[in-house]
């Protein structure tokens, strides 16, 4: 059979498994059909400009993209290095967002330019249909009153849920001056920018509606209290550094969460303390992902501290009542012994592998907890000494590294 003789509605079914660059150049000008099928049927492109070569890009902004831009519903624009100046070449083609009337999504990678990424925006201001915003490495050059200007502006959209901001950013002033409200802001991502409290209270205040947080707060004094509680956030990614006081008085601040994932440093909880603070603060919790990284005491005799801790979430809270299984590693540094203790299965993007002098877990033994789907980054650290510790051998299968 050729592919001619499908019916148009299953060429438009089998374009969906096309992203919207490799689509156009598969089928675009092959005839007249497939062009009426592409221009004036087919409404769901996901354009996506990153890895796109320059001869790629002008052709298809001179040749394709005026007659779709009412059609694209996914756009990512990128000024990396292997797209380097894409953005100026992109607005010099007299591309305004605005013209992108169906936009639903909007992802800004390695923008540089602030003018650029203001202008770009300020455009976002006439989608009436954009639900999702992406910023990620770009522009970082510390002018605080610039930052406040386009976070406000991005406060403004009107239709925006989800903005995921992931920038390796100094300044601590992206969210402690907003003054612009977002009733619509549900989901919001920040990644590698530290906030304090205080920050996060003020960001609670014009994000009323925001029910699903990822965040990173480092480093505030212990007596630091924050007295604004928003109930509406039901989910919870915690990057912490911190004290224990300190992660309390954030727990605090969301009652209501029924997901908690929780990376924190330097922090040493037993099973015992970790469910006092959950049954104090965190009653309506259901999902718990735990990844917590502390030294033993150097005093003590570190195998009796070991076995003691994994002893602390062997009882009926942690397996029967939740079924929280946790494994712990205890790895050695010279004279210092530190120790990672995570649930089961294993639910965070990057997992560091030790030679480690003994690792224990609550978990039946059972394949379906060292399966480490989420893990897409792997670190081998390699001890300096000349002996390697014995480890403890487990089935981990990383699929998706």
């Amino acid at each position: 059979m050729h592919l001619e003789s499908l019916a148009n509605e299953l060429l438009l079914y089998l374009f969906e498994f096309f992203d919207g660059i490799q689509l156009l150049r598969a089928f675009h000008d092959l005839n007249s059909r497939f062009n009426h099928l592409l221009y004036n049927h087919y409404r769901v492109y996901r354009i996506d400009f990153r890895s796109i070569s320059k001869y790629q890009f002008d052709n298809l902004c001179q040749y394709c993209l005026p007659s779709i831009t009412d059609q694209i519903i996914s756009l990512t624009i990128s000024d990396d290095d292997e797209t380097p100046n894409l953005p100026a070449i992109f607005l010099s083609y007299n591309f305004t967002l605005d013209k992108f009337t169906r936009l639903q999504s909007l992802s800004l990678y390695s923008i540089q330019s602030f003018a650029q990424l203001s202008q770009l925006i300020y455009q976002c201001h006439q989608l009436p249909h954009l639900t999702h915003l992406r910023m990620i490495d770009g522009y970082n050059d510390d002018r605080n009153n610039d930052i406040q200007f386009l976070i406000n502006s991005i406060w403004s959209l009107p239709k925006l849920q989800h903005f995921y901001l992931n920038y390796h950013s100094s300044t601590r002033t992206w969210f402690s001056k907003i003054s612009t409200t977002s009733l619509s802001i549900e989901k919001l991502s920040i990644e590698n920018i530290a906030c304090s409290l205080r920050d996060v209270s003020h960001l609670f205040k014009y994000t009323p509606s925001l029910q699903h947080l990822s965040i990173c707060i480092h480093f505030n004094l212990e007596d630091e209290q924050i007295p604004i509680v928003i109930s509406s956030i039901r989910s919870l990614k915690l990057t912490f550094e911190s004290s224990v006081p300190v992660l309390m008085n954030v727990f605090q601040m969301m009652p209501n969460l029924n997901s908690l994932e929780l990376k924190t440093m330097d922090i040493y909880l037993t099973g015992h303390k970790w469910k006092k603070i959950l049954m104090k603060y965190l009653s309506h919790l259901k999902i718990f992902h735990l990844r917590m990284y502390f030294e033993f005491s150097h005093r003590r005799n570190v195998h009796e501290q070991f076995n003691k801790l994994i002893d602390s979430y062997r009882n009926s809270f942690w397996i029967q009542e939740h079924q929280w299984f946790i494994q712990c590693d205890c790895i050695s540094f010279g004279e210092y012994h530190h120790g990672i203790l995570y649930t089961l299965p294993y639910r965070f993007d990057t997992f560091v592998c030790y030679d480690t002098l003994e690792s224990k877990y609550t978990c039946p033994n059972e394949s379906m907890y060292w399966l480490y789907k989420r893990v897409n980054y792997f670190q081998y650290m390699v001890p300096k000494t000349d002996t390697v510790a014995d480890s403890n051998s487990l089935p981990i299968q990383f699929p998706d590294i």
